[in-house]
């Protein structure tokens, strides 16, 4: 099990890469025991299938989940099929900022989640790979934000719960008119109607790609860009609120609070 998320813990965490490297290895051939013992590993499997002992427990992996090894865990992995594995690897250290330097940390994910193969993923280590092996001048620092980037997205995937990689060009078309237009009236048959979809099937489309209802993804867009003009300190609640398409400040007000938890004229500078 992964320890409990802490929202704050985002804010502090700074991982130090050790190492970088893409495993393969062909059928049934067992790879040797490595323990976790200063750095953490993670290992993302592209290709394969895997059986991993870790601490003694048996588990098997395969294409698109990710291995999480905290310090002091043991671990052995096996081939176990007839297709040759491969897997992006990263050994590295964590911290917590919070607590003064060289305080270590953990991630909040189990030894190991599933999930389908993300395609911006292996993009990100693809990236991390030649980055290392390359090492030009700034390489570090680049390592570092994909890293950081690596990182995020699994955080997306395990703990937020919330999958980006919407492939179906009518939702991003959609997406996008609603980021541009978001201080406007927008009916769901609009929408349907610049797409070709029958409204009631369109929303279904929509809901099943982000997880949202149309109007649950307008609120939380115009919430978004509520607390973009309100940190600013340029405009004040009954601005805000005409400018994200509210014309009833309070009912503003209402929504504001219900979904950022606190009243808007705090967030103002």
């Amino acid at each position: 099990m992964g320890d409990p998320y802490v929202p704050e813990m985002d804010k502090y965490m700074f991982p130090e890469i050790g190492n970088v490297f893409f495993r393969k290895y062909g059928p049934e051939r067992r790879l040797k025991d490595f323990r976790a013992e200063g750095p953490h590993h993670l290992s993302y499997v592209v290709n394969g299938n895997v059986r991993y002992i870790i601490d003694g427990q048996s588990c098997s992996a395969s294409s698109g989940d990710l291995l999480y090894l905290a310090p002091g865990s043991v671990c052995t992995a096996n081939a176990c099929s007839n297709k040759p594995v491969s897997c992006f690897s990263v050994d590295f250290q964590l911290y917590d900022l919070r607590l003064g330097k060289g305080a270590a940390a953990r991630l909040p994910f189990p030894a190991l989640s599933r999930t389908d193969p993300e395609k911006d993923v292996i993009s990100l280590f693809s990236q991390l790979i030649t980055a290392w092996r390359e090492k030009e001048p700034g390489y570090a620092l680049k390592l570092q934000g994909l890293f950081l980037l690596i990182l995020h997205r699994f955080y997306e995937l395990y703990v937020y719960k919330v999958n980006t990689d919407i492939h179906d060009f009518r939702i991003k078309k959609t997406i996008s008119f609603i980021e541009a237009h978001y201080s406007e009236n927008i009916p769901v048959k609009t929408l349907g109607e610049m797409i070709g979809l029958n409204p009631v099937y369109f929303e279904s489309v929509f809901k099943k790609a982000t997880g949202v209802s149309l109007h649950q993804y307008l609120i939380k867009t115009r919430m978004k860009k509520a607390v973009d003009l309100l940190k600013s300190g340029e405009y004040t609640v009954n601005d805000t609120a005409e400018a994200c398409g509210y014309s009833d400040a309070l009912y503003f007000y209402k929504q504001f609070k219900a979904a950022v938890g606190i009243s808007p004229s705090k967030l103002i500078p």
